[in-house]
């Protein structure tokens, strides 16, 4: 897998001038540990017009007279498309303007190839619906699948309609005219009745206005909630949590026979009837998984895992200075997601002394390390670059 991350740095010839005596006064009496987080796409480093890099899979089936005519696409904003949420921002667009076409973007790769080692989960992303016009437009209409492959099947796109069934959720999100902005759990065929959550206010699901999506999974019971913008929804069953989706079809209650867990998620749209209208472009943004079964990330100043804390170290440091992504990337000491000052200020905390009882290693000196700082501020290196991270299979 690539980070893609930011080219400045401070020379490398700077590192090894990092030696004297005394210590850093910066101090920190408690850290954080950082979750483990999986992925997390905010297609910035994308090239505009095309489909994410990072992503696995791409299916598409036009109901089109002439498929190949069909301008339905996922691709990155900022070139043909404007993007909604900010100037100059990169989104994932869905467009299906006449409605005619089913697409899915998904990822995989980031996942245990075990669905099982994935059950207690936050995934959670930006989401921004256009505002359907009646008369014109029949929705915007986002088709979240979030699954699993079965046995003997390569992780893809959660199809959801085969069987045994790949699925864990399934829900869509639409801005529908007139009035009826609603959410749904798309438990159709296999699933049976399916719930719904319809706000005609637009008190929570917005047109024309960027909507937080979270979505959390919990692995004991088997269940996941849904929050928007911080608001949890109440389904029109009266429940806050539902259950996954069942491989067999059995009682609610039968934890055996619920999804197994979580690697496969994909966004997709819908094919309609032409006739009914338009459909409105739907904007994926800060798509985010967080992984709750893996141990917590801690800080750790042996960045290079060598058993010693030196200044190889320190190296390993400035040759990454200023990169941004996942908590623990290569450099991150304190797993806050920068590669920066405070860094280097944990490695010099935790100095290690000369083996064999020899003389000490000389610490990174307060007055050096914070000239490094200065020097990297002098050529605007300390920031944070519009890439986060974008991994690719």
């Amino acid at each position: 897998m690539l980070r893609r991350q930011n080219s400045l740095r401070p020379a490398h010839l700077l590192a090894a001038t990092i030696v004297g005596i005394g210590c850093v006064c910066f101090s920190f009496s408690k850290f954080a540990f950082a979750q483990r987080v999986i992925l997390f796409e905010t297609f910035e480093s994308d090239v505009p017009d095309t489909r994410p890099a990072s992503s696995d899979h791409y299916g598409r089936s036009s109901v089109a007279p002439d498929p190949s005519l069909d301008p339905s696409k996922a691709v990155v904003t900022g070139g043909a498309f404007a993007d909604p949420f900010q100037p100059g921002n990169h989104s994932m667009l869905l467009y299906n303007p006449d409605s005619t076409t089913q697409q899915q973007v998904g990822w995989s790769s980031e996942f245990p190839e075990d669905p099982s080692e994935l059950k207690n989960a936050i995934v959670e992303f930006d989401l921004w619906l256009q505002p359907a016009v009646e008369g014109v437009d029949f929705w915007s209409y986002l088709d979240l699948r979030i699954g699993h492959n079965n046995p003997g099947v390569p992780q893809g796109i959660p199809s959801m309609l085969v069987f045994p069934p790949d699925g864990t959720a399934w829900n869509t999100f639409r801005e529908q005219v007139p009035n009826n902005n609603m959410a749904d759990e798309g438990r159709l065929y296999y699933y049976g009745p399916y719930p719904t959550f319809t706000d005609a206010a637009q008190a929570i699901i917005k047109s024309g206005a960027p909507i937080h999506v979270r979505y959390d999974f919990d692995g004991t019971n088997k269940t996941y909630a849904v929050k928007l913008d911080d608001t949890a929804i109440t389904w029109n069953d009266g429940a806050m949590t539902h259950p996954w989706l069942h491989m067999a079809d059995n009682p609610d209650n039968d934890l055996a026979t619920k999804a197994p867990g979580i690697n496969e998620i994909a966004f997709g749209t819908a094919a309609i009837n032409p006739m009914l209208g338009k459909t409105g472009n739907v904007y994926i943004d800060n798509f985010k998984v967080t992984n709750l079964d893996l141990p917590p990330l801690g800080p750790n100043a042996d960045v290079n895992l060598d058993g010693v804390v030196n200044i190889f170290d320190i190296n390993l440091v400035s040759s990454n200075w200023a990169n941004t992504g996942l908590p623990g990337i290569t450099g991150d000491a304190n797993v806050d997601g920068v590669v920066n000052i405070f860094d280097i200020n944990l490695i010099s905390s935790n100095w290690s002394p000369s083996p064999g009882g020899g003389a000490a290693v000389p610490e990174p000196s307060t007055l050096v390390l914070l000239g490094v700082a200065g020097a990297c501020l002098s050529v605007g290196i300390i920031r944070r670059p519009r890439s986060i991270l974008s991994v690719v299979d």
